[in-house]
């Protein structure tokens, strides 16, 4: 059974407060969950975190715009896509690129130095 496009507007709207609100900050912080209709999706990087930590999509092209929201070097990887890698940093700050994904679950993180094991990585999940 399909939800009522009253539900799916309220999911979306739920989902946008989060972006919109989500922790940032050092220590691993960061935060919340988007869901993504159109396709795209931004994720912020902070100082040891990614917000949002988990995206929620469909199968198919994904665009993530990576924005460098602190003083940093930043890229994201995601995990069994080859050839994906943003990089932002105080004077780029901005990148976009589109991966193409299967259903499943994928890891996505910053590979410089230590920022990975300080906790900037989530999780797109693809049904």
């Amino acid at each position: 059974m399909r939800p009522s496009r009253l539900v799916v507007a309220g999911s979306l709207l739920a989902a946008a407060v989060l972006v919109l609100t989500g922790c940032g900050g050092g220590g691993g912080g960061g935060g919340g969950t988007a869901e993504v209709t159109n396709g795209k999706v931004d994720v912020a990087g902070n100082e040891y975190s990614f917000d949002p930590k988990r995206i929620e999509t469909t199968a198919g092209s994904l665009e993530i715009t990576l924005e460098e929201d602190g003083d940093e070097e930043h890229t994201l990887l995601i995990e069994g896509v080859d050839d994906f890698k943003l990089t932002v940093n105080s004077s780029t700050k901005t990148e976009t690129g589109t991966a193409e994904l299967e259903a499943g679950e994928y890891a996505f993180y910053c590979d410089i130095g230590n920022h990975r094991g300080n906790g900037m990585e989530g999780v797109i999940v693809v049904e």
